[in-house]
């Protein structure tokens, strides 16, 4: 499957690759290790691979199971996301 996006042509594994970098580069910013005192979190495991099936990819449909530890100090993080093709965006992005 080849996407159109934002003028250039992506394959749905290219967008994956994207995403999944897009995800480790947040989660790798919070746990700050160049920085200590911005660090957010103590660690993160991010999972492409168990959760999708031969069924699932058939239906265009790709997991990513993330797991986050927080510091003792903080009691939520919310990752509030809108994925889908009705999604509509601001009018910034």
């Amino acid at each position: 499957m080849t996407i159109e996006h934002k003028g250039k042509l992506w394959t749905a594994r290219h967008l994956d690759l994207k995403f999944m970098t897009e995800i480790e580069t947040y989660l790798q910013g919070l746990v700050s290790p160049n920085l200590p005192s911005a660090q957010r979190i103590v660690g993160y495991d991010v999972d492409a691979v168990s959760q999708n099936t031969p069924e699932l990819t058939a239906l265009g449909i790709f997991v990513i199971q993330t797991k986050v530890r927080l510091l003792p100090s903080m009691d939520d993080i919310i990752f509030n996301t809108q994925i889908g093709e009705t999604v509509v965006l601001d009018e910034a992005a």
